[in-house]
């Protein structure tokens, strides 16, 4: 495109050259096509330039939007549009254009043929292009089924990147195994260095926890090597592997596979789709409704002093409000109500004996009323003013 400008810029300067105006100009005195030449040149050079720009830009930011198959359909069917163009309509209209110089043409006619000339081959092979582009990218699938037979999915699939959180946690193995994420996975080099670093601690923690995520990526390649693939790619400069994930993923338009909380704020402010794997593991929690009866073991005391604590298998916190005394004991809960936070659900309980017997013990907090149930109570004190008043008028 730069090449184009710059020699439609020189083309330009000498026609305007032998045009009276320029030709006799004191200002560009001798060899005018020389002078305009280079003016034009370079005018036409920096405009192709930023027009290059911009096209490879909007090229670049479509090619990653579309699969492969949207490609090959839309180069095919621009080719045809340009055949159909070229072969049904151009050559008519040029034969057409060339038999308007009779006098059978009127004078208005005869002074836009040159000028429709031209235009009308950009403008005709542009128009049929641009439709058979369009269409076969639109339509391309069933195209494709109505020749080959085949079915070919209209949605391309995303890469989703992993970072060391995942598989140092270790679940990413299991949720690949049960389907749930489909599309190809992708493991940054700089992510294995991290897990190797891990690995290679002194510390006995880390250390496990390095090796467990070499493991889980071992075994996620061996059993899922056609959607597993390891990228050398690297385009930032920072030392920082999330801030280098960050830039991959969004260079890429890829979605980041994390259970790190401050990477997934951080990829959501740059307007990356982050799949957290712990709110996957929040959202498939069984539901417990107030008024709901369990059976829980206490292994703990809570911060109150009248609390015990248990846990559910799924790992969800539950709170006994007069659970002090069954510390170590396996006793039946009553639900009373649940609170919502980031790190997950906590559900408050009190034993089955302390429900039944009515008062609530010191450390319990009872769930706020909800605007329904406070109105309701305010009606109820209205009404029994009102017929209070009633009952003193009628005395």
């Amino acid at each position: 495109m730069t090449l184009t400008g710059t020699v439609t810029g020189v083309t330009l300067s000498y026609y305007l050259a032998n045009t009276p105006y320029y030709n006799d100009n004191p200002i560009l005195g001798e060899d005018p096509e020389i002078k305009l030449s280079i003016v034009l040149g370079m005018f036409g050079f920096l405009i192709g330039s930023m027009i290059s720009r911009e096209i490879e830009r909007y090229c670049s930011d479509l090619f990653k939007k579309i699969s492969l198959y949207e490609a090959i359909a839309g180069i095919t069917g621009f080719i045809i549009g340009l055949l159909i163009a070229n072969l049904m309509i151009l050559l008519p209209a040029i034969i057409f254009l060339n038999s308007a110089t009779s006098d059978s043409f009127p004078d208005y006619i005869k002074k836009i043929i040159p000028i429709l000339k031209i235009l009308m081959p950009f403008i005709i092979n542009f128009f049929f292009g641009y439709v058979g582009m369009s269409l076969c990218m639109r339509y391309y699938a069933e195209i494709i089924k109505l020749i080959s037979g085949k079915h070919v999915s209209l949605v391309k699939e995303t890469e989703k990147y992993l970072d060391t959180s995942v598989l140092v946690d270790g679940r990413i193995y299991d949720i690949l195994k049960t389907k749930f994420i489909d599309g190809n996975i992708v493991i940054a080099e700089f992510v294995i260095n991290e897990l190797q670093f891990i690995a290679d601690s002194q510390d006995t923690l880390k250390r496990s926890k390095g090796r467990r995520g070499l493991d889980i990526l071992n075994k996620m390649q061996t059993e899922f090597s056609s959607s597993i693939h390891i990228s050398s790619e690297d385009c930032s400069a920072s030392r920082a592997v999330d801030e280098k994930l960050i830039a991959l993923a969004k260079k890429n338009n890829a979605k980041i596979l994390t259970t790190d909380y401050n990477l997934n704020k951080v990829a959501q402010i740059h307007g990356l789709e982050v799949l957290n794997i712990n709110d996957l593991a929040n959202s498939l929690k069984p539901i417990v409704m107030p008024g709901e009866a369990m059976t829980l073991h206490v292994i703990k005391e809570g911060k109150e002093h009248s609390q015990g604590v248990g846990y559910l298998p799924d790992g969800t916190m539950v709170i006994v409000e007069d659970g002090a005394d069954c510390i170590g004991k396996t006793v039946d809960v009553v639900v009373t109500s649940m609170l919502q936070t980031a790190a997950g659900r906590l559900v408050f309980t009190r034993t089955r004996a302390g429900f039944e017997s009515g008062p609530e013990t010191p450390g319990h907090h009872a769930a706020p009323e909800n605007n329904e149930t406070v109105k309701n109570k305010k009606d109820k004190e209205n009404k029994k003013d009102n017929d209070a008043k009633i009952i003193k008028m009628k005395k």
